[in-house]
């Protein structure tokens, strides 16, 4: 019965080398937030808002890209290569001069070598008056 348990183990054991072996590791991209309100604000404000993002994978995630669904608001990620169990930061800027009176919301875009999420949304708002 311990002999046939050993091999049991032992077995397990060799399958979990070989699942790591075949390269299931993999990079995961994670933001602190994925909505950020920045509640009222006049329209010549200057927004800012840093968002830490992670690399809960056990490989290195690349951030390729980052892309704004509008002009008025610049996004800059600090480092385009995070190792597993590190973070970064996303710096946002919205300047809503010229956007219309009422919610006002904007969408940023992470596009990296995450499988499972290529593309991270991270969504942005603001209550804009006059």
């Amino acid at each position: 019965m311990k002999k046939s348990f050993a091999i049991f183990l032992a077995l397990i054991a060799t399958l979990t080398l070989i699942n790591s072996a075949l390269g299931h590791s993999q990079p995961r991209i994670e933001a602190e937030t994925y909505l950020w309100d920045f509640g009222s604000a006049r329209n010549q404000e200057v927004l800012e808002k840093t968002i830490v993002v992670n690399n809960i994978g056990d490989i290195d995630l690349e951030l390729k890209s980052v892309l704004t669904s509008c002009g008025c608001v610049q996004a800059k990620i600090v480092h385009k290569k995070i190792a597993p169990g590190g973070q970064t930061e996303l710096k946002i800027i919205y300047t809503p001069e010229g956007e219309p009176e009422g919610k006002n919301s904007k969408d940023i875009y992470i596009f990296s070598n995450d499988p499972e999420n290529p593309q991270l949304t991270i969504t942005i708002q603001a209550e804009i008056i006059k």
